[in-house]
This record gives structure tokens, C-alpha cells and sequence, in this order.
């Protein structure tokens, strides 16, 4: 199967006008391999292996690509020549007016490319013996998608009339007010099995009463990164002794140049990626796959997923005019795997830099507040976090009851109650937020400096959300930690 889709605005970004538009390609798969072996009169085997995968093709249209700009990187010298970014495919970058014209011109991180295959295996028994009908079951499957990671490698400038009082006019000028860009063009093999097995009798217990007894096991382990390259923040490995140390401009100091700073901060590391080679890196409380018994998956699983199934149907009369039916059942499922995508830029595998001052258009590395080169500042990773200890498998709760009567050969009357609960299904929340007296200082811009692990939210609106009477179910967040 296949669709095609043009985008007069580039899909997914914060475009609001027809600078680039893209087409989406989305060819799809699907096979199946069916076999079914009668043993005896009352034994039957059902053996399958299935297939569907789907590719995502997002290409930009003519005029996405503009060399002739020029723009170099935000980032040193030294470190840009072993990028896959910066611009490596040559997009133009992304332009916000975000003043009084609030015109955002952005192409996104097109080029992108996903590719996801399923494969699973399966083999069915079903047994009659006397009454019971009797059915058994097992499965093993495994999802692999290869996904480029979003991210503007191209790099995005801001303009909001600082210069100017207009941000078109400061546009106009190449006078940016802020500047960011991804380091590492990357993508992530992402995996996630899944066991399962069942057994379910339907009994027929006499003439008038039927009864349907299931159970099922669903093994549904957190999707995890082939390769180990994922980060993500976990109090127990935060060291207060390494607690960050900043300089007058509240940046992590790097060493004795920075302004009232006499050594390096505690809690600086480097990243494994060789792309980003002697970058510094405030890593205190951060960790990786299979390292300091952080989890493969980056959270703790769950396998004790049983789901019963219970049903019956009952003739009132014995007549077979008037039958009572009821049911209920309990269904797991993972959370598939957006959660770690959206998580995949997170350092110390990717970094992303935010110039702290006002920037040259031409040269994002030159500022303009003292035409010196921009000190690239060392800040707490802003990362897409995974709660480890509270990430339960969305389960739904599902039941009915309901009559059916014979009004005449050929109408029957049935009436039903049909009901369901859902829980623990994906949401975003602020999770290991400050206490409600830190929340001032913070929305103030004064952060209060603390030895323990925080989590300071960059948007206000959202904290008042913790507060609600019922604490849903973390499962990301964008804070950043300190």
C-alpha cells in the first residue's frame, strides 16, 4: 500500500507560513505465512508467522537547500569539522519573528526517514474434550524501527524587535536575539519485544449455563535503543558533592577563565558519542543503558501482566427464548516507543547549544554585545525525561452484561451494558518538582541553589498541574535537571 502526501508548510515544525513545504511518503508491507494441521477429530494446531512494516519519507520541496548562505556553526572550530551536523544537508535554518509580526519561518529537520518492520510467531492449539472446548496459545514478536532523530541541525534564529523595536527590522538587519542549534545529525534503532501466551476453556456446563474462563500473560518489556544511546536523569545517581558550581552569568563554571569561578565545576564529563569529543558536559545524575544498573529500557518493567477473561451466557427459561450474557476482561498493552524517540537527542549522546546573548545572522558564533566570540554556555542537560520507578503497562479494564429475547423467528431484542476503565495510559507531567515555596523564585527567574537533584520547568503555565487532586502517571518530561 502506498500514500503520498504534498505539505504546502512543512509538516511538524512551527512553520506558519509556505516558505518549504515537503511531501510525505508512507509505502506499507504486510504478509502473513498460515498453516493449519488437523491432529485428530477433536485437536486442531494453527501455526503463523506475520509481517507489516511501513517507511516514512518526508522530503522537502525545491528551495529547502541554500547553500549560498553560508552560515557557519555555532559551535567551535575544533569540534565542527567532526560533526554529521552541523547542516550537513544543507537546510536553511530556521527563522522566528517572534515579535509583533510572530511570522515563523521553519523547514523542520527534513530531509527524515523512518523505517519499522514487525515480525511475530505464533502457534494456536484448540482441544474439545467432552464439555470443555478447550484453546491454548503462545507468541513471540519483535518491532525494529529505524528513526532520524528531529533536531535543527541547520540551526534557528530568533528575532523579536530588540534591536529595533520590530522583529522584522531586526531581521532585516541579521541582528538575532538568540540562536540554537542541534550538534549531532543522528538517528535510533529502536526495538521492543513482546511475549505472550493463554489458555481459555468455554465450558459448557449444562443445557442452559455456558461459561467462558480465560487467562492471559503478556510479557511487554520497555521499547530500548539497540545500541545503548539513550540518556536520562535518575536522582540516585545525582552527587550532591559534584553539585554544579556557576559563574557571574549563571553558567556552569568551565575553568578558571569564567567570571567568579576559581576551578571547573564538579560533575563535568564528556560524552561517549566521538562526534562531540572533548565537549563539556554537566552529567551529574545523568545515566545510560546497562551502566550503574540503569535499566535497557531506561525504566523498571513489569511483567506480572495477567489478564483474566470471564464470560457466561445464560437461558432463564430453559426455552432458549430469553439469554443473560456478561463478561470481563483485562487487556495490557506498552507504552509503543514516542516517549524514547522523543527522547533520543538527549545528552550525553547529542547536545544542543542556546547562545546566552544577542548574535550576528552571518555568524552565530560572533556576539554583538562586545564583538568577541559567543562563550558557549555549559548548562543543565534539558532533556525528555523517563520516570524509572512509576511507569506502569496501560491496562484497560473492559465488562458487559446484557439480555437478549426472541420476539419472534426472525427478531431478537437484546439490551446491554457495555462498560470500560482505562489506566495508567501515556500523559505528560512535571514530575520532582521543587517544593510549592520555591515556585516564586523561580517563576521570578531567581533559582534558588540547592545540594539536592531539581527539576526546574521552563513554562509557568504548566506547574500548576502537579497540584491536581489525583497524581496521574509520570511518563515524560522536559524540565531540566539541577
Amino acid at each position: 500500500e502506498q500514500v503520498t502526501q504534498g505539505y504546502a508548510i512543512s509538516q511538524w515544525s512551527g512553520a506558519n507560513v509556505p516558505t518549504v513545504g515537503d511531501t510525505f511518503g508512507n509505502p506499507s508491507y504486510s504478509a502473513v505465512i498460515h498453516a493449519t494441521y488437523t491432529i485428530s477429530p477433536t485437536l486442531l494446531n494453527e501455526v503463523a508467522f506475520n509481517y507489516n512494516g511501513n517507511r516514512i519519507n518526508i522530503i522537502p520541496s525545491a528551495g529547502a537547500s541554500l547553500k549560498s548562505l553560508a552560515i557557519p556553526s555555532g559551535y567551535d572550530a575544533t569540534n565542527s569539522r567532526l560533526f554529521t551536523g552541523p547542516n550537513n544537508l544543507d537546510r536553511i535554518p530556521n527563522i522566528d519573528l517572534k515579535g509583533s509580526t510572530g511570522t515563523q519561518f521553519e523547514i523542520s529537520s527534513w530531509p527524515w526517514r523512518n523505517k519499522a518492520d514487525d515480525y511475530q510467531i505464533r502457534d494456536d492449539i484448540s482441544l474439545t474434550k467432552g464439555a470443555h472446548q478447550l484453546k491454548f496459545g503462545a507468541s513471540w514478536a519483535i518491532y525494529k524501527k529505524v528513526q532520524d532523530l528531529f533536531g535543527q541541525t541547520q540551526g534557528g534564529f530568533n528575532f523579536d524587535g530588540t534591536f529595533t523595536g520590530n522583529d522584522f527590522a531586526d531581521f532585516l538587519l541579521g541582528n538575532a536575539k538568540s540562536y540554537q542549534e542541534l550538534a549531532v545529525q543522528d538517528k535510533g534503532l529502536w526495538n521492543n519485544v513482546s511475549w505472550a501466551a493463554y489458555v481459555q476453556d468455554n465450558w459448557r456446563v449444562n443445557r442452559r449455563l455456558t461459561l467462558n474462563l480465560g487467562l492471559r500473560w503478556d510479557g511487554v518489556p520497555h521499547t530500548y535503543e539497540a545500541n545503548n544511546r539513550m540518556g536520562n536523569f535518575y536522582p540516585s545517581l545525582y552527587n550532591p558533592a559534584n553539585a554544579a558550581k556557576f559563574d557571574s552569568n549563571g553558567t556552569i563554571c568551565s575553568g578558571p577563565a569564567d567570571p567568579g569561578c576559581s576551578a571547573a565545576s564538579p560533575g563535568l564529563g564528556t560524552s561517549p558519542n566521538p562526534i562531540l569529543a572533548g565537549v563539556p558536559l554537566y552529567l551529574n545524575g545523568i545515566g545510560i543503558p546497562g551502566q550503574n544498573g540503569v535499566p535497557k529500557g531506561l525504566v523498571d518493567n513489569h511483567w506480572a501482566a495477567f489478564g483474566p477473561r470471564i464470560g457466561f451466557a445464560y437461558d432463564l427459561n430453559g426455552r432458549g427464548k430469553t439469554v443473560v450474557r456478561g463478561g470481563f476482561g483485562m487487556m495490557y498493552e506498552r507504552i509503543q516507543g514516542n516517549d524514547m524517540y522523543d527522547a533520543g537527542p538527549n545528552i550525553p549522546f547529542s547536545l544542543q547549544v542556546n547562545t546566552s546573548g544577542p548574535v550576528e545572522m552571518d555568524n552565530p558564533r560572533l556576539s554583538l554585545a562586545n564583538g568577541t566570540s559567543v562563550a558557549l554556555p555549559i548548562n543543565p542537560a534539558s532533556i525528555t525525561g523517563l520516570n524509572r520507578t512509576n511507569y506502569k503497562l496501560p491496562v484497560s479494564y473492559q465488562w458487559s452484561l446484557g439480555v437478549q429475547h426472541s420476539l419472534s423467528a426472525k427478531t431478537v431484542l437484546s439490551v446491554a451494558y457495555v462498560g470500560n476503565t482505562n489506566r495508567f495510559q501515556s500523559d505528560r507531567t512535571e514530575y520532582n518538582l521543587p517544593d510549592q515555596a520555591a515556585l516564586i523564585p523561580i517563576i521570578n527567574g531567581v533559582v534558588e541553589r540547592t545540594t539536592t537533584p531539581r527539576r526546574v520547568c521552563p513554562s509557568p503555565v504548566s506547574i500548576p498541574s502537579v497540584f491536581r487532586p489525583t497524581k496521574p502517571t509520570p511518563i515524560t518530561t522536559g524540565c531540566s535537571s539541577m
